[in-house]
């Protein structure tokens, strides 16, 4: 599950992720796109994620850069360049 937050935050990092995590739902991410970063969480352990569980070719990392690098170029050449980090790996 993701959630994009610019004024949710604070909502998102806690009852939106005890519900998800209640749920059953696996891995959570929020994206704070006023800083540009993503916090993932492994809802069976509560530990944050340095790279996806669901997704293990993908390092969170890679997300944020993928959100910096939106402010600057055309939603294609992201799109491309992330796309070729997932054929990569």
């Amino acid at each position: 599950m993701i959630e994009i937050a610019a004024s949710s935050l604070e909502d998102d990092r806690t009852r939106k992720q005890a519900l998800y995590q209640q749920a059953g739902v696996r891995e959570y991410w929020v994206v704070n796109v006023n800083a540009g970063q993503v916090m993932a969480v492994d809802l069976s352990q509560t530990a944050v994620l340095g790279r996806s569980q669901v997704l293990p070719d993908l390092a969170i990392d890679q997300i944020e850069v993928a959100l910096t690098r939106a402010q600057t170029e055309d939603d294609g050449a992201v799109s491309r360049w992330f796309l070729s980090l997932l054929a990569e790996s």
